[in-house]
């Protein structure tokens, strides 16, 4: 899905896909603007020619020595000018408006599918094929706005500019003038085409270096103390600087390839502007103005170049875009790429992920240990049945495209009210257990059946939690926004009173309660064993019938960890826990031992 990439019939399948995000119909505020902008491009296209013929209005006066006309033309230049200033300052508004509605509905798009059930998580930890989506989502987005904004309108408007000055040239140099700017045109654009190409995936492969210079920096930011910790800053210098030296690499030759383009492009600026001149010679020394008295004719001879030279202009202009079409289908590329892995795994969500259904009977749903009702498409369903639990039935299942199976077979029944702990040696496919249960991978092999609500009879305690930006409540109520539990404002007595037993006191002051307003990063400022404190927290505040916990106490010391098991336990939550701790045992019925080669053991404890 990802490969060389240039303008070819792929770029012309991605570029029509963005414009039916971009304008989602005939009425919409997007295409209201651009035929807004469209208007003023051509508005301002009809004053820059009464712009253009103000030199020779002067001209006239001046060789007339009327010094009446100079005042009136003096008045009427001002009033022309003022006007394409005011012209051209709306259209840019109009522009970078258009390019924050274009981007609001790209982003919106974007997030609406990488939000989707997990797609981030397949993303950014399953498909390796796709570099940068973070980059591609924001700054990518960004350029393309812009850069279409600025491109689309002088492109569109060209013809008709064309047009009118073509017939211009005409009427007032014969068919050498039209004929000489289309030759050279033509001319330009192949050229420029030529080097162009190249350019298109030079541009793709160097947002991409970007990306990842971008990410190795994030990455020391978001690990800075344990960076520190280690002394590890000289390795992380040589990598930072090798992921730059790559950057730079893709950079320079782009750079080079870009030298050749913009060389041409000046070239023809240049060769425009004397093109313009010969044309205009060709009427004068064929004697076609010999009637005319000579400050009629210096008149006559500055408003014919003012028309040769823009109609010689708006064809250099379009050959000048050069560049920043070879950006703006980079990043095409780019952003069309992002938006074809999130369709495909759309595509492929119901067979990847959870499926409600509705079962008939209890008789349908396979026992624990009958391994002859797996069926050949693995999946998590949802049933209806009364009992709570969750039944895996004949579970096979590896590292995502990995072949080795961690766990083969597995044969268990949860139920509430059944607690089991998740134990084996580092590696053996401990936490790997709560992923596919979960639904983040897919089993190779089996069923899975559940008759708890995965939204909330579910929970599932990370060993490192994640914390969004905001106030301390909305660190709690996640992943629920505050408006869906404002009930729950009224009791902020027990949400304290969690927070005194987990002894968070100190970092409900420096929040400023739990409605502060909070401006920092909170891996910045919590400590591993705080995180794991919220996060219990959390649990509590969300009281579900079923909770997974993978190593969620280990930063977390034994006489803290019993207050939370035994807080868990008293509000009536099933608890599934991964740990090394042999304290964890007393808090759990049965021990589910991953052994490694895809062997396990079930038992008592």
């Amino acid at each position: 899905m990802v490969g060389e990439n240039g303008f070819d019939i792929r770029f012309i399948r991605r570029f029509y896909r963005i414009q039916k995000i971009i304008f989602p119909r005939l009425l919409s505020p997007t295409v209201a603007l651009f035929s807004t902008l469209l208007f003023l491009n051509l508005l301002e296209q009809v004053v820059i020619y009464f712009v253009g013929l103000v030199p020779s209005r002067f001209y006239k006066v001046l060789g007339d020595k009327d010094l009446e006309a100079f005042q009136v033309q003096t008045a009427i230049s001002l009033g022309i000018i003022l006007s394409i200033s005011f012209v051209k300052s709306t259209k840019s508004f109009v522009k970078d408006i258009l390019a924050l509605s274009w981007r609001r509905l790209l982003t919106q798009q974007i997030h609406a599918k990488y939000f989707l059930d997990i797609q981030y998580y397949k993303l950014n930890v399953l498909n390796k094929e796709l570099d940068n989506p973070d980059q591609r989502t924001t700054q990518d987005v960004r350029t393309f706005c812009t850069l279409y904004g600025t491109v689309i309108s002088a492109v569109i408007i060209a013809p008709f500019t064309i047009a009118y000055y073509s017939y211009s040239a005409y009427t007032r140099t014969g068919w050498i003038g039209p004929t000489a700017s289309f030759i050279f045109f033509l001319i330009g654009t192949m050229v420029n085409k030529l080097l162009m190409s190249p350019i298109v995936s030079l541009v793709v492969a160097q947002e991409g270096k970007e990306g990842d210079f971008r990410f190795k920096h994030m990455q020391i930011r978001s690990n800075a103390e344990s960076l520190a910790f280690h002394d590890g800053a000289d390795i992380e210098l040589d990598k930072c600087d090798s992921r730059l030296e790559r950057l730079l690499k893709v950079s320079s030759r782009l750079i080079n390839r870009q030298y050749l383009l913009n060389s041409a492009i000046n070239c023809f600026d240049y060769i425009g502007s004397i093109l313009s001149y010969l044309v205009i010679a060709v009427p004068i020394f064929t004697g076609v103005y010999d009637d005319l008295d000579a400050s009629s004719l210096s008149a006559v001879i500055s408003e014919n170049a003012f028309v040769c030279i823009y109609l010689i202009s708006t064809f250099s202009s379009l050959v000048d875009l050069s560049n920043q079409f070879a950006g703006l289908a980079g990043v095409t590329h780019r952003i069309a790429e992002l938006l074809e892995v999130l369709a495909h795994d759309s595509g492929a969500k119901k067979t990847d992920s959870i499926e409600s259904i509705e079962s008939t009977s209890d008789g349908d749903q396979p026992l624990c240990g009958d391994k002859s009702s797996a069926l050949s498409n693995p999946r998590l369903m949802i049933s209806s049945s009364d009992e709570a639990r969750i039944e895996l039935s004949n579970v096979s299942f590896s590292v995502p495209n990995g072949k080795e199976m961690l766990v083969e077979g597995l044969n268990l029944c949860l139920k509430t009210g059944q607690n089991i702990l998740i134990t084996g040696s580092s590696s053996s496919g401990k936490s790997s257990v709560l992923r596919v249960l979960r639904g983040l991978w897919k089993p190779k092999e089996g069923t899975i059946f559940t008759s708890l609500p995965i939204k909330n009879g579910i929970f599932y305690l990370p060993q490192k939690a994640y914390f969004t930006n905001g106030s301390f409540r909305e660190q709690i109520a996640y992943p629920d926004r505050i408006s869906e539990h404002e009930a729950f404002k009224g009791n902020d007595d027990q949400i304290v009173e969690y927070i005194r037993m987990t002894k968070m006191e100190p970092v409900l002051e420096r929040a400023g309660g739990l409605d502060g307003d909070v401006d920092w990063n909170w891996y910045d400022v919590l400590s591993p064993g705080e995180m794991q404190r919220i996060a219990f927290i959390r649990l509590f505040y969300h009281r579900p019938q079923l909770a997974f916990l993978d190593e969620a106490t280990s930063a977390i010391s034994v006489d803290m960890e019993e207050i939370l098991y035994k807080e868990a336990l008293k509000l009536g939550i099933t608890l599934i826990s991964v740990g090394h701790r042999d304290t964890l045992k007393q808090y759990h019925d049965f021990v589910l031992r991953i052994e490694g080669d895809g062997k396990w053991t079930f038992g008592s404890l």
